[in-house]
């Protein structure tokens, strides 16, 4: 009885397993499908793109001045990226744009805090990865 309880356990453990676990930091999944993740002093944008135009904006929860953003972009083959962000007075206070593979552009922000975090794709064939994030 107990090899047929392991037996069967072993088996619902088997089936179950998945193998396409994809890691936070690949840029995997479904093309056209971005990942966005929101927390406080923490913002992360990331899409497999193809042929795609869309305009995104989110609203950031910082509560430190002190603020560092990081954008990546890998696989590139056509259209552009343009993204901006806006303090609480809605001035946009940092602007990048990209049209070409970059493995990692960082620039740090301080003495405002960021509130809005616009991204705009225009007929754009890539692999685009956008963090703002608190700096220490």
């Amino acid at each position: 009885m107990i090899r047929l309880v392991f037996a069967l356990f072993l088996l619902i453990l088997i089936i179950s397993c998945r193998e396409d676990i994809i890691h936070p930091d690949e840029f995997a999944g479904i093309v056209n499908e971005p990942v966005q993740i929101n927390s406080r002093n923490s913002y992360t944008f990331i899409i497999n793109a193809k042929n795609l135009s869309m305009s995104n904006s989110a609203l950031a929860s910082f509560n430190t001045t002190l603020a560092r953003i990081s954008v990546t972009l890998i696989d590139y083959e056509t259209g552009y990226v343009n993204v901006s962000v806006k303090d609480l007075d809605d001035v946009e206070r940092f602007r990048y744009f990209v049209d070409e593979d970059v493995s990692l552009f960082t620039e740090v922000f301080n003495g405002y805090l960021p509130r809005t975090i616009d991204i705009r794709l225009q007929e754009f064939s890539g692999k685009l990865k956008v963090k703002l994030s608190r700096a220490y």
